[in-house]
């Protein structure tokens, strides 16, 4: 029984800006019922602050709870501890906290983007590289190039030493280039190019320098697209090539295979605690051997699928054979290929996906994808069963340790397990984190519907079902080449969005329409609890600035959620769920995504070659299109390298140039009422040493 009504939540900003340049870091809270979630108005909220020098708790600002149950402290950049008092009842927090904060600015005067031609250079080989300069403030969202900026870009070595020093001024398009040759006596290894205006480090290009000698060939292994059994004799095929397309004739190829095991995700998702104990077991080399590659480079690599006979095949366990070939040519050069066998108990696999998203006014479309356990597509034909999930007659509560009442105890350490007697066990049990409130492991009831599904080629298909509210799970039933049973599971929640009332019974559901969306158009999610009542606290944040905050009106337990989106919002915005029902915190963090597609340019290639004029060259021509996109105002940076050198340094370029704004959520909230005996256990509770002398006779 619950002698307290308070309920405390504790939040934390981090890196969020504060509304003046001279504000502190401060301490938010939320003071609500514990057992309804309501907000409590009015509560007294006492702070005391832990001084650095002496140690001691000393009173600090004392403030109130407004009409939303929120409160907001300033603090002296020191631990904190909260004491609330209401209507005659105190409720302290479990555990001293520090506030954070700091100012983060939205603008950056001058940014820069460096480019190199490649990734990695031998010792005197020129260094070509391009930069470009933008001007970004993320507050007023105005992001353009910066001409006529003058900078300064240093070479620097392994050891960060100053190699070579260019100055230079970027163009009318923003962009400034040059070239460095590498060194030769700095040694080799990991160096950089770094970029600074005024002094300032704005940006930088990571390259190697090393005395490589170039790849002759590579080394590929061919996917197998057939399906195999465990305890077959596995054949895969590679093959050892030139970069000129010549075969590596009788090289010898050395390999070796590793073993692992992994599940289907949707076993994952509902037996996750079943598969815990194998999850620490490393990988096993099954086989290893010589043999050598053929007249056309060719090369076949055989080994026996053995499973592990630890892993119970009723859940359904998927061994990855990892195949790694070393191949070493004429000259002595060795090259490396590896790739990945996955094979079970069943020799196929099917995966059934739908949108959170499911509302009782459309039919409910399941994608259904069938493939061998390497992932590639066959044509397979089987049968989907719709099952009504059994609800608990009320809602379930998570344990205070965050799953359910499942223990296991734990052997101790120096327990011998072949000396034939028991093990003994330790003080404290392994608690398998066993969610009652995940309906995912609620069992099954009434058979709703069935239908038959057939794949082809591609290994895909859609089935749809009309579905009333509630809580389904859909089972897909099937067979592999061999006869042997392919299974996999869907869980649904099936949505009314326009009712009051959310109809099962869960004790919190958050779901979310579309993650991306778009100016003009309006983000919608859906709250509920199943609860005979209850209120949540919805708030829209962006840039650290409430957009939108309330609580979900008391007498309805469904709530639609909706914002509409503007050009000012693009970059994304927080939203955040909150709701306290019977002592338990239920929250939910997301981002609503609002991609800077307005600044995004297409870019495509178009060719001719008139094929009637003898030798004629063939023209290329580059073709910009997107949001205000103009030939005259584009500028163009192209390079061509060798692609042999990916097999020591992969060439990347950055995919994006600026710093458009990106939302992010950095609020910390902890829920207070939590019990102290798990607090002790976990160390959050401060505790004190005395030393004390034996007074009293001590026996062996």
């Amino acid at each position: 029984m619950l002698f307290r009504s308070l309920g405390l939540i504790l939040r934390n900003r981090m890196g969020t800006q504060p509304e003046t340049n001279n504000d502190p870091p401060r301490l938010e809270g939320i003071v609500v019922d514990n057992q309804t979630g309501a907000p409590i108005a009015g509560a007294s909220v006492q702070s005391f602050i832990r001084e650095q020098r002496s140690q001691r708790l000393t009173p600090g600002p004392t403030v109130t709870s407004n009409i939303d149950g929120f409160f907001r402290i300033p603090s002296q950049n020191s631990n904190t501890l909260i004491f609330v008092t209401h209507e005659g009842q105190s409720f302290a927090s479990t555990q001293e906290t520090y506030p954070f904060g700091y100012k983060e600015t939205w603008d950056s005067p001058i940014l820069g983007t460096l480019f190199t031609d490649r990734s990695i250079y031998r010792p005197g080989q020129t260094i070509h590289f391009k930069g470009i300069l933008t001007k970004n403030d993320q507050k007023l969202a105005r992001y353009e190039v910066a001409p006529g900026i003058r900078v300064k870009i240093e070479l620097q070595d392994i050891n960060g030493e100053v190699v070579e020093t260019l100055e230079s001024m970027s163009n009318d398009y923003g962009s400034f280039s040059g070239s460095f040759t590498a060194p030769r006596n700095r040694g080799t290894g990991q160096m950089e190019i770094k970029a600074r205006v005024d002094g300032s480090h704005h940006s930088w290009a990571v390259i190697h320098v090393e005395e490589y000698k170039r790849p002759k060939f590579q080394v590929t292994l061919d996917r197998l697209k057939d399906q195999v059994k465990l305890n077959d004799s596995i054949t895969v095929n590679g093959k050892a090539m030139s970069y000129t397309g010549t075969p590596i004739q009788e090289a010898k190829v050395r390999y070796r295979v590793v073993r692992a095991v992994r599940w289907p995700d949707w076993f994952v998702s509902c037996f996750f605690w079943r598969i815990a104990p194998y999850q620490q077991q490393p990988a096993q080399e099954i086989a290893h051997g010589w043999t050598q590659t053929k007249a056309d480079g060719s090369f076949q690599i055989e080994f026996v699928a053995k499973p592990d006979r630890s892993v119970p095949e009723d859940d359904f366990p998927i061994f990855r054979y990892e195949i790694v070939a070393d191949v070493t040519d004429g000259t002595g050069e060795t090259r490396t290929g590896n790739d990945s066998v996955s094979i079970g108990y069943a020799t196929a696999q099917a995966n059934m996906r739908a949108k959170d998203w499911q509302s009782d006014q459309a039919p409910v479309e399941i994608d259904i994808q069938t493939s061998n356990l390497d992932g590639q597509a066959i044509a397979a034909t089987g049968t989907v069963k719709l099952y009504r999930i059994v609800e608990p007659k009320k809602v379930p509560r998570r344990d205070l340790l965050g799953g359910g009442q499942v223990y296991r105890p734990q052997p101790v350490r120096n327990s011998r397990p072949n000396s034939g007697a028991k093990p003994a066990r330790s003080v404290f049990p392994i608690v398998d984190s066993v969610d009652p409130t995940d309906f995912r492991q609620w069992a099954i009831g009434d058979l709703i519907n069935e239908q038959d599904y057939k794949t082809g080629e591609s290994g895909t298909t859609k089935i749809n079902f009309k579905l009333p509210t509630g809580l389904y799970r859909a089972i897909l039933e099937s067979k592999d080449a061999y006869g042997k049973p392919v299974r996999s599971e869907l869980n649904l929640k099936v949505l009314s969005p326009q009712q009051n009332e959310l109809g099962f019974k869960l004790p919190h559901v958050f779901v979310i329409e579309s993650n991306e969306v778009h100016p003009g158009e309006t983000w919608k999610a859906l709250w509920g609890t199943g609860y005979p009542t209850g209120t949540a606290l919805v708030e829209f944040e962006r840039m650290g600035k409430k957009l939108k905050s309330y609580w979900t009106a008391p007498g309805k337990t469904q709530s639609l959620l909706e914002l509409p989106i503007d050009e000012s919002m693009r970059g994304g915005v927080s939203v955040r769920v909150t709701f306290v029902r019977d002592n338990r915190l239920y929250t939910e963090s997301t981002l609503i995504s609002i991609p800077w597609d307005n600044k995004q340019l297409a870019l495509k290639w178009e060719r001719f070659r008139n094929k009637l004029e003898p030798g004629a060259k063939e023209k290329w021509l580059l073709k910009i299109t997107g949001p205000d996109a103009q030939a005259a105002s584009a500028e163009l940076l192209a390079t061509m390298y060798d692609a042999s050198l990916d097999a020591f340094q992969r060439h990347d370029w950055p995919m994006r140039i600026g710093r458009f704004y990106q939302e992010s959520s950095q609020l910390v909230a902890q829920f207070e009422n939590v019990p102290l005996w798990l607090m002790i256990l976990e160390g959050n509770l401060p505790q004190n040493y005395l030393s004390v002398e034996e007074s009293y006779r001590r026996f062996p």
